[in-house]
């Protein structure tokens, strides 16, 4: 679509702008230009032009809200959730499901060529979640009891809680344990009286769910919910306890608690190990670095495949799990390490490992692990990232190390917004 050149008009203090959008970027905001600025916009579609009221003027952009549609893109609809344009979880709610997926793909294809420097990424379409509502099997909200009794989301921009009673993203049992919970704090507010946050997920194998209330790291009242039991079953307990569900995954049994990350698609994450195996199999039975290892989502089934895995991670929760969890379902052959990836990583670059597996943050590596990735020389990387650009700036770096590109292939974890996960095969030039 031709760009249209902005109309300018000025209401009181405020500048009202046409805009052309010209793509999306990472954080699901759209792009577009006033004269020479970039100018960035919440709740857009690329190729749309939108009447819009500049909000804030920065020295080298602007920042905009969208006022009317003048444009709308064939793939607009209308948001099914009541929270949308208040609440921070959902950027994409706007966007028919099939469109959000190409527009991901869009994303990882521009990080990978603006800040990369890759001239045509070989991007393939992602892998579409099978459930693109109430997949969330565990969510983080926050509480508040004071000057208001609410439990919620963030506003978007904001430490402004906006209560949510229920969320299309997540799964129907923790759509009751939420309801349980805005009972327990009306009725019983000293319950929750010192608490900031609310984990609340859910053991698919039992359909039980987990609630704690926290403060920072410290449980200050906890329950598990049977949804179809009532909430009298329910009684909160602020008395310290072990707290623990658990999930099978593919035959083998994780334990779950609030004190380590674990993927919140459950069927996307079966799919995402799918992948990584098939994309590791030319490794079986070779040993395997598994980096920012977790509480082993990745390390016990390569070890059940008969590789000898080397898991690194700083979380120690995440750490002690892996060891239970190897131990429970009987997996030799993984040694898990409690440490900063980079320090422990070192004393194993004279060792001889056929592939390296990277699953960090959405921070990402940064160079210094990923020289010494490169130092240890696998013939195989499996690299798996939440954050297109940050997986941009460390592709870059390992391709300047004589890495190539096989694969790229995101996996959408998470439908209704602009997170993508984005798994890389990089084999040895």
């Amino acid at each position: 679509m031709k760009k249209t050149k902005p109309k300018t008009s000025t209401a009181a203090d405020d500048k009202i702008v046409d805009l052309h959008i010209e793509k999306l970027l990472v954080g699901g905001q759209g792009l577009s230009h006033v004269g020479s600025m970039a100018c960035f916009i919440n709740d857009v579609i690329s190729d749309e032009i939108v009447r819009a009221r500049i909000v804030e003027i920065k020295k080298h952009y602007l920042e905009a809200s969208c006022c009317e549609i003048v444009q709308p893109s064939p793939h607009r609809i209308t948001p099914p959730c009541v929270y949308v344009g208040e609440c921070g979880g959902c950027h994409f709610q706007h966007i028919e499901y099939s469109h959000q997926l190409q527009l991901k793909a869009e994303i990882v294809h521009d990080c990978l060529k603006r800040i990369a420097g890759i001239e045509d990424p070989p991007v393939q379409f992602p892998l579409p979640s099978p459930s693109v509502f109430h997949y969330r099997t565990r969510a983080n909200l926050k509480i508040s009891t004071s000057p208001f009794i609410r439990i919620g989301f963030y506003r978007r921009r904001s430490h402004e809680i906006i209560a949510v009673n229920n969320c299309r993203l997540l799964a129907p049992a923790l759509n009751q344990a939420l309801t349980h919970c805005w009972q327990v704090l009306k009725e019983q507010p000293q319950v929750f009286a010192n608490a900031t946050d609310l984990c609340i997920m859910q053991s698919s194998k039992s359909e039980q769910v987990l609630i704690a209330a926290q403060k920072g790291s410290v449980i200050k009242a906890h329950t598990i919910f049977e949804p179809y039991a009532g909430p009298a079953s329910a009684p909160f307990s602020c008395a310290p306890s072990s707290l623990a569900l658990s999930e099978v995954i593919k035959g083998i049994t994780f334990i779950r608690t609030p004190f380590t990350f674990y993927q919140i698609n459950g069927e996307q994450n079966v799919c995402l190990i799918n992948l990584v195996l098939d994309l590791l199999s030319p490794a079986f039975k070779k040993p395997i670095l598994d980096l920012y290892c977790g509480c082993g989502n990745f390390s016990l089934f390569c070890a059940q495949q008969g590789s000898d895995v080397v898991g690194i991670d700083a979380n120690s929760h995440a750490i002690a799990e892996a060891r239970y969890n190897a131990q429970y379902n009987g997996i030799t052959h993984c040694t898990f390490f409690c440490d900063d990836v980079q320090q422990r990583m070192r004393q194993f670059l004279t060792h001889e490992f056929y592939s390296i597996l990277l699953n960090p943050s959405r921070q990402g590596c940064g160079h210094k692990v990923i020289d010494d990735v490169a130092r240890i020389k696998p013939h195989l990387i499996v690299y798996i990232s939440c954050h297109p650009a940050t997986l941009a700036r460390d592709l870059k770096r390992l391709l300047q190390h004589g890495y190539r590109i096989e694969v790229i292939q995101p996996v959408d974890m998470f439908p209704q917004t602009y997170h993508i996960e984005t798994v890389i095969k990089l084999v040895k030039s």
